[in-house]
């Protein structure tokens, strides 16, 4: 009996405040060490990001655009982009405070030469503003209002009529390849706040129709290949976690659809949206995929614990977007990931037989309800719109001049895992982390409890 009680007392408490003060260190001394080691994160993320200024941007935008124009060999173009990709994902864009409309800024740059969009042509903008109200202007104007209504910071620089001018002549510019697309609004909607409006045109036009053009089918086949993208690279990476959702039933397209369809701005907050899109315009909208998966991955605690998944994947609920959280994750990811499954992850997008093979898998195995898939406006805000449960057969029509040629021009779709493999990870964990060493074990990470303020 005494024995007992002499283990039970001296056993090691459960809380972290019991366990401290039974060791002697008065919990106010283990507050005081916690902010002075995230006091010594915050120094060190700092430093990182101090090491590139938007000078080093500019330089590094100037060679690629200087190489571009006096016809430099692809190889010299490309190692220059590399190298602009790299800070970009090392580094990230320094932060540009803004309270109006102020054209280009050093984030819309290096947009636009990531995006290959050089020159714009005004007088071309100009005719596609005199032609006026375009077949789908009825359309525009129901999710202009509604593009990111919840950020004021977002309110402040870009105002509607921007967003109805820019839509309208894109549907002019584009038709009848593309129409406007439920969603559209909050693709265009970044690109407005970090460039004028002329830019803003010519580079959402370019992203639109080259880096992932099967998104915009009236089928929608390039988000529903990518939710089943979603549940095969969960499958691969996480296979505890895979088979807990399918065991409920739980596959992407029913909680996935509105963050691939928008690339990921249907989850606030605009400020990391923005971060997370340098590393999509970076290395490809289909890289939007692995962030997802990435996200899911971080809940696998409370996931498993869960005998009700879905509540817990509902959109509407998902976490607030840390952008340098998830592109680490995703980094430490991607060279698990079987290299057949990166290809189709790639081609997507753009290869309309990969998406008809991918979507087909979705459509047959898994039917989404009527109405129950959607293209939903930036933070959560769209209302539903249905999708077609045979996407892969009725988008044959539509996609016909949209062949993987259509995009041979996207050096962003050209990347292998090889060359992700040559960069060093250790910096961008460093970046993320403020810790040294190897990429984060994603098994280990979670977004639940104390981890995402570590992060």
């Amino acid at each position: 009996m005494m024995i007992s009680q002499s283990v039970k007392k001296h056993s090691a408490p459960r809380t972290k405040q019991a366990r401290y003060q039974t060791l002697g260190a008065p919990v106010e001394a283990h507050a005081k060490a916690k902010e002075k080691e995230r006091k010594e994160k915050d120094r060190k993320l700092a430093a990182v990001a101090s090491t590139f200024s938007s000078q080093d941007f500019e330089q590094l935008c100037e060679r690629v655009l200087k190489a571009c124009r006096s016809g430099a060999k692809p190889n010299e173009v490309e190692q220059h982009l590399a190298e602009l990709r790299k800070a970009v994902l090392f580094h990230g864009l320094p932060e540009e405070l803004k309270t109006e409309k102020k054209g280009l800024t050093i984030r819309g740059k290096v947009w636009k030469v990531l995006l290959g969009v050089d020159g714009v042509n005004g007088e071309e903008y100009m005719e596609m503003l005199s032609r006026k109200q375009c077949t789908q202007y009825v359309k525009i104007r129901g999710d202009t209002f509604r593009t990111f209504p919840q950020d004021e910071q977002f309110k402040q620089s870009v105002h509607e009529p921007e967003l109805i001018r820019l839509l309208n002549s894109f549907v002019h510019l584009a038709a009848p390849e593309f129409n406007y697309c439920q969603g559209m609004n909050a693709i265009s909607g970044p690109f407005l706040y970090c460039m004028s409006e002329v830019d803003a045109f010519y580079a959402f036009t370019k992203f639109i129709r080259q880096k992932f053009p099967l998104y915009w089918l009236s089928s929608h086949l390039g988000a529903s290949a990518g939710c089943e993208l979603v549940d095969l690279c969960l499958s691969a990476l996480d296979k505890d976690l895979a088979s807990h959702l399918t065991k409920h039933n739980l596959k992407a397209v029913l909680y996935a659809f509105p963050i691939i369809s928008s690339l990921s701005s249907s989850v606030p907050p605009f400020g990391e949206l923005m971060k997370l899109w340098d590393f999509l315009i970076a290395f490809g909208p289909h890289f939007n995929i692995l962030c997802v998966v990435a996200q899911v991955i971080s809940l696998r605690k409370s996931l498993l614990a869960s005998s009700n998944p879905k509540g817990i994947l509902d959109y509407r609920k998902w976490p607030k977007l840390k952008a340098r959280f998830i592109i680490s994750l995703v980094m430490s990811l991607l060279p698990k990931l079987p290299a057949d499954l990166y290809d189709q992850m790639c081609q997507h997008a753009t290869d309309i037989q990969v998406a008809q093979r991918l979507a087909s898998r979705e459509a047959y195995h898994h039917q989404p309800p009527a109405n129950s898939t959607s293209t939903t406006n930036a933070n959560g805000s769209g209302k539903v719109a249905s999708s077609s449960s045979s996407a892969a057969a009725s988008s044959s029509a539509t996609a016909s001049s949209l062949t993987p040629a259509a995009s041979s021009s996207s050096a962003m779709t050209t990347i292998s895992p090889a060359a992700f493999a040559s960069m060093d990870l250790s910096t961008l964990s460093s970046a993320s982390s403020a810790s040294a060493g190897a990429t984060p074990d994603f098994m280990n990470l979670t977004l639940d409890d104390d981890d995402d303020e570590e992060w």
